[in-house]
């Protein structure tokens, strides 16, 4: 009976996710974004298809801001199981041709865009599990998906065009699924410290949102303190987080990069105490070896070391990205009551203040202790925190495809604790809010624009050091030949 209960669960799990990835298409076939022309989105779609096809030429990356390796990883080893099953026009054997890219270009952004489909896909059904974690309740869990999936600005700036948050965020999950499915054993630690590195090669500053994941995850226990002191465990790592600390300073230099990772490494090990105080160190270890094998793969096989580099600097390498008029003190300084009456800010935030209302609502229900209502206060004002940062680089009160699901996953967790017999019909109203708030990202088709233009001007003024520069950058270009074979095969075909 046991077995076929698991059946059934691993049936309806299955049919969840096809359900999501049928979501995910249908939506990008009714937005055109299949018919969208390949130059449509000047930006990651041109980088990741020109970064993957070099790695897989060459191992020449141009690409590396924060870092985006796991995807263009990810994307080249899906280019060569499509190849290996003759599902393209060309063969990747001609890849090093100087006219492949730009000759099959269409063709491989096409593929870019069912890659990242299905990516989302996986991404929503790692969040149903982790709701599903929480709630305890497959339709309640579907339905908090569903109303995550709905709000604009979760999937707005990922659903079309690629970006490398979906794949961050997609691994962050798994680390945090896996401990729910998982014996707490030396095999676990492996894949979780693979899963961690794949998150920060992907985007470091996920890293930031490892630290509201932990807050959301944890349980509440106030004698944990009381434990950790006269736990040999914790002892073992607070010495190899300070040994792990002193090598990244003097390897890396930067005293903020170094604490960011040594809060992280403590944070990790009081969670994974607090969560099973029979834990060993021995297998506990096995996050740093499965961390570091990526990092040993990219040496091996020559990828870029500037992956790693950006990776052990998150907030270095995230700084040189932070846009001056976003700064909050600019916002106070430029009136902030020029915002508070202008009905378009209170547009540009709906999904946040939908949700926030709703977790207003809960905080003035019943918890089962003070001490439990305070936690989820100091989580929920960590968000808002995390959420001001994050601001900086994107404008204000932005970046939703990672503020909005720990806003969710807070959400269900305090759900949870409240005993009143409507949650479902809550969820419903939850749903229908969204899709009513955002009705014009559903129903909207997204308009055909040809930008091939950029990349004409930008060849015709080559010998400039800037336009040289973007040239290199966005079609990862190595060399001064590159870039003039390039620039001739591109006005041969689009002039």
């Amino acid at each position: 009976m046991e077995d076929l209960s698991v059946i059934k669960n691993n049936q309806e799990n299955y049919l969840i996710f096809f359900f999501f990835i049928f979501l995910c298409f249908s939506l990008a076939i009714h937005k055109n974004i299949f018919i969208q022309d390949w130059s449509s989105n000047f930006d990651m779609d041109i980088i990741i298809v020109s970064n993957s096809l070099s790695i897989l030429n060459n191992k020449f990356q141009s690409f590396f801001d924060h870092p985006g390796f796991t995807t263009i990883l990810f994307f080249s080893l899906y280019l060569e199981i499509l190849n290996s099953l003759n599902m393209f026009s060309f063969n990747l054997v001609d890849i090093n041709q100087s006219s492949f890219l730009l000759n099959n270009i269409s063709e491989l952004i096409f593929h870019l865009r069912i890659f990242n489909l299905i990516s989302i896909g996986l991404l929503l059904q790692t969040f149903f599990l982790l709701f599903q974690n929480i709630i305890n309740n497959k339709l309640y869990s579907f339905l908090v998906t569903l109303a995550l999936f709905f709000s604009y600005d979760f999937l707005s700036y990922n659903f079309f065009p690629v970006r490398t948050e979906t794949f961050s965020l997609l691994f962050l999950n798994l680390m945090f699924i896996s401990i729910f499915y998982k014996k707490l054993n030396k095999i676990f630690f492996l894949f979780f410290g693979i899963f961690l590195s794949f998150a920060l090669f992907s985007k470091i500053q996920v890293i930031l949102l490892i630290f509201i994941y932990l807050l959301i995850f944890s349980r509440i226990d106030k004698s944990i303190l009381f434990y950790i002191k006269k736990s040999k465990f914790f002892r073992l790592n607070i010495v190899l987080n300070i040994i792990i600390g002193i090598f990244l300073y003097y390897t890396f230099h930067n005293i903020l990069d170094t604490l960011i990772y040594f809060f992280l490494l403590n944070a990790l090990n009081i969670f994974f105490y607090n969560f099973e105080k029979t834990i060993k160190f021995e297998d506990y270890i096995f996050i740093f070896l499965g961390f570091s094998l990526l990092f040993i793969f990219i040496n091996i096989f020559g990828y870029d070391i500037n992956n790693i580099n950006t990776v052990f600097t998150p907030l270095t390498s995230s700084l040189r990205w932070v846009q001056e008029k976003y700064l909050l003190f600019n916002l106070f300084n430029h009136g902030i009551q020029n915002f508070i009456f202008e009905i378009e800010f209170y547009k540009n935030i709906k999904n946040y203040l939908i949700i926030t209302f709703y977790l207003i609502l809960l905080f003035f229900l019943k918890f089962k202790s003070i001490e439990q209502k305070y936690y989820y206060y100091v989580i929920f004002i960590s968000i808002f925190i995390l959420w001001a940062i994050f601001s900086m680089r994107s404008g204000f009160l932005r970046y939703g495809i990672y503020i909005l699901p720990v806003f969710y996953l807070l959400f269900a967790k305090i759900l949870t604790l409240q005993n009143f017999d409507n949650k479902k019909k809550i969820l419903i109203f939850l749903i229908l809010i969204n899709l009513f708030v955002n009705f014009s990202f559903i129903s909207n088709k997204y308009n055909a624009k040809d930008n091939t233009s950029i990349t004409k001007d930008l060849c015709k003024n080559k010998i400039n050091l800037n336009s040289k520069a973007l040239i290199n950058y966005y079609f990862s270009i190595n060399n001064n030949n590159e870039l003039n074979k390039f620039c001739e095969n591109f006005m041969k075909l689009y002039n």
